[in-house]
C-alpha cells in the first residue's frame, strides 16, 4: 500500500537499478503522481505553485480537493512552472535522468515511479 497494483515477478532480476522501470509499466493509475502533488502541498503550504503540465500529474490534480487545487496551478508555459512531476510513462521515456537533484523521489525495488525537481 499504496502501490500493490505495481506487479513484480519473481523470475525478474530486481537487483540491477532501475531495471523493472525501463522494462514495465510500474505506475499505470498514476498514484506516484497525487503523492508528489501532495508533497509540495506539505511543503509550501501557503505557496501558490506553478507545476509543468502533463497528462498524468493532470489526471492526480483533479483527484485533489478544490482548496488544494486552488493552489497548486498546472502550468502549460514552461517558464511559468516553478516545479515538474515527472510519473510513469513520462518518466520511463527519461531513462537516463540523474536523482541527485531532486526535491523528493519515490522507489519501489530499486525502480523510480516518481521525481518532483524545480523546473
Amino acid at each position: 500500500h499504496p502501490y500493490q497494483h505495481v506487479y513484480f515477478n519473481a523470475l525478474v532480476d530486481r537487483t540491477t537499478p532501475e531495471y523493472l522501470r525501463t522494462h514495465y509499466q510500474l505506475d499505470p493509475w498514476k498514484l506516484s503522481c497525487r503523492e508528489g502533488l501532495e508533497f509540495l502541498r506539505r511543503r509550501y503550504p501557503d505557496t501558490v505553485i506553478y507545476i509543468r503540465y502533463s497528462w498524468p500529474v493532470a489526471l492526480g490534480w483533479r483527484t485533489l480537493p478544490l482548496t488544494d487545487r486552488a493552489r497548486l496551478m498546472l502550468a502549460i508555459d514552461d517558464e511559468a512552472a516553478d516545479f515538474q512531476i515527472l510519473c510513469g510513462p513520462e518518466l520511463q521515456k527519461r531513462r537516463k535522468l540523474p536523482l541527485k537533484n531532486a526535491l523528493y523521489v519515490r522507489k519501489v525495488y530499486n525502480s523510480t515511479l516518481l521525481t518532483v525537481r524545480r523546473w
